[in-house]
């Protein structure tokens, strides 16, 4: 019999009990794959399953309830003789398991024991109640493609295809809601004798999905159920309305390597050249935006196609004053196409970092330091950093060099100036073993600039380097039985 829990309250004593000593598996529900039960599959309810329990289990109670509180349902069972030794079996009525479609159920459930009348728990399981019977799949757009409807393959509007419905299925309607809510149809159809056990067709007219043009769309649908006019909802199916005519790709710059435009290479400037688009003719223009990302640098250039350019990528000059201004920083190209006789669009934006590789300075080394641990045991005399060479660097130029440990305490400044035997050659640093001694188990950081006689230069990248010494390391103790 099933018997409602009382509330707040509880079996006494939920201490595991000292002769188990260890708690019991969750409950298997037989009809239930994938932890999902099926009421479709269990026309008669549901069968609750428990692990074996112990040879002096008393009772066992088993607690149903809903993700929502509304099915909370209580059960128990004594243990006879027979019992004993074998899973334990509890039958959960159809009504209840019908009360808790399409929710989440916890099964949880305690043991009580004959000689000491304690409690054991065993462990919860979820199990969520859903028929397939009623889940249907998303809708289908037949002219789209990957998800993407492009109007121009759908000149008379789209058909959107629900997959067959059930025999009982007594009417459809199905929804077109633009992302940004302007766009919101619902249209119905009743089910005939004809259309019982086929996909049911919807047009959505021209009208609709030009409206719906550049935006999201959610078709959603629902079908009413004849004998009990309920109506059982199909999956959201989310769609692009998007003109492949007018999707414009990204601009390029032709001395660009890797999306990294270096001033060196192009000292009259860069070429942005716009992908060529069958939809763009002579009197259609362009207009391009190059803007750095710190907003100093906000160019626009336009041009207007003629004759003699239209069929052919585009090409806009950007002047070395411009590009040089934003050296070091990254620029934003975009731009817009628009057509003489109205429309357009947008196109890809293209990202490009201006960087010159002519003043790229990789990072320091250590020589003495091993995977960049550097053991002062090895370093007597201290260590030896050595800055890369750069064929920028010349005699009449200058290295500092900064030595920081982690905790402040060993702040070095070494400056260098390079004369004519050591330009063309890695310029090496002394660090002193005071100086690594003081950095003992810290992480230093070894950063350095590079200044140019002429004017320039530039910071080089930082190291990390660990200061630690192997013959302070002990390895961990072990331990034997004792005998």
């Amino acid at each position: 019999m099933l018997i409602q829990r009382p509330k707040n309250t509880a079996i006494p004593d939920h201490t595991l009990g000292e002769a188990q000593g260890k708690p019991f598996g969750p409950a298997k529900v037989q009809e239930a794959v994938d932890d999902v039960l099926d009421p479709a599959n269990t026309p008669n309810g549901a069968t609750v399953e428990i692990p074996t329990p112990p040879k002096n289990a008393e009772l066992i109670q088993i607690w149903w309830l809903s993700d929502d509180g509304v099915v909370d349902v209580l059960e128990h069972k004594f243990i006879s003789e027979d019992d004993k030794g074998k899973p334990v079996e509890f039958r959960i009525s159809n009504e209840i398991v019908m009360a808790s479609l399409n929710k989440a159920v916890t099964i949880s459930y305690e043991i009580r024991l004959f000689e000491n009348d304690k409690v054991v728990s065993g462990e919860d399981y979820k199990l969520r109640v859903e028929s397939q019977a009623f889940k249907f799949g998303p809708a289908k757009v037949q002219e789209a493609v990957d998800d993407v409807l492009d109007p121009a393959n759908a000149p008379n509007g789209a058909t959107v295809e629900i997959p067959p419905p059930p025999e009982n299925a007594e009417l459809i309607q199905i929804w077109w809601l633009s992302d940004d809510g302007v766009v919101d149809v619902l249209e119905h159809k009743f089910i005939s004798e004809d259309d019982k056990g086929k996909p049911v067709e919807f047009r959505i007219s021209n009208e609709i999905v030009m409206a719906s043009l550049n935006k999201a769309v959610t078709i959603s649908y629902e079908i009413r159920l004849f004998e009990n006019d309920k109506g059982v909802s199909g999956e959201d199916y989310k769609l692009r309305v998007e003109s492949q005519a007018f999707k414009f790709g990204p601009a390029k710059v032709q001395e660009a390597v890797d999306d990294v435009l270096d001033p060196a290479n192009a000292p009259n400037g860069a070429t942005v050249e716009i992908p060529f688009n069958s939809s763009v003719n002579a009197g259609d223009s362009i207009q391009i935006w190059w803007l750095s990302d710190d907003g100093v640098v906000d160019e626009l250039v336009y041009k207007t196609i003629d004759e003699d350019n239209k069929g052919k990528p585009i090409e806009f000059q950007i002047s070395n004053e411009i590009v040089m201004l934003c050296l070091n920083q990254t620029v934003t190209i975009s731009y817009d196409v628009i057509l003489l006789e109205g429309g357009g669009g947008p196109g890809e934006i293209y990202k490009l970092r201006v960087e010159s590789q002519a003043f790229k300075f990789g990072p320091a080394k250590v020589q003495e330091a091993v995977d960049d641990v550097l053991d002062p045991a090895n370093a007597p005399n201290g260590a030896t950093v050595e800055i890369p060479f750069n064929s920028s660097v010349n005699a009449g130029d200058s290295i500092q060099i900064w030595w920081l440990s982690d905790d402040g305490v060993a702040d070095e400044l070494v400056h260098k100036i390079i004369d004519e035997d050591n330009k063309g050659k890695p310029i090496e640093f002394q660090i002193s073993n005071e100086i690594v001694m003081l950095c003992l188990n810290q992480t230093v950081t070894i950063s350095y600039d590079v200044i140019l006689l002429e004017g320039g230069g530039g910071p080089g990248e930082i190291y990390k380097l660990r200061v630690e010494s192997q013959a302070f390391k002990l390895p961990a103790a072990t331990f034997k039985e004792a005998t």
